[in-house]
């Protein structure tokens, strides 16, 4: 039976594990992302005054987008660790409760 629920916590752990390392990849695109848009407004800012303003409004707007899908992903990534946080403290839980009965 104790080795039965090692082998279960062994391998909630590598499930858990693998999520991790998603969440963690989420949080760097999210970061690659809004690395971006800095780079942009920093460039931007450097290029004003803009004759055109239908580009200027173009790339503004493109600007926002990628902000937006940063935050999006972002939100992903805290919802992927908060959800592993959970799982594992819930593990630990139902391990300590196991161990003390």
């Amino acid at each position: 039976m104790r080795r039965r629920r090692r082998h279960d916590f062994n391998g909630h752990l590598a499930i858990q594990t693998a999520k991790y390392v998603k969440a963690i990849q989420l949080a760097l695109a999210a970061a690659y992302s809004g690395n971006t848009v800095t780079e942009e407004v920093l460039y931007l800012a450097s290029a004003l005054p803009v004759d055109n303003l239908k580009e200027l409004e173009e790339y503004v707007q493109s600007m926002v987008d990628l902000a937006i899908e940063s935050r999006q992903k972002l939100r992903s990534a805290l919802e992927a660790f908060g959800e592993i946080r959970r799982a594992v403290m819930q593990v630990g839980v139902h391990r300590l409760g196991g161990a003390l009965s």
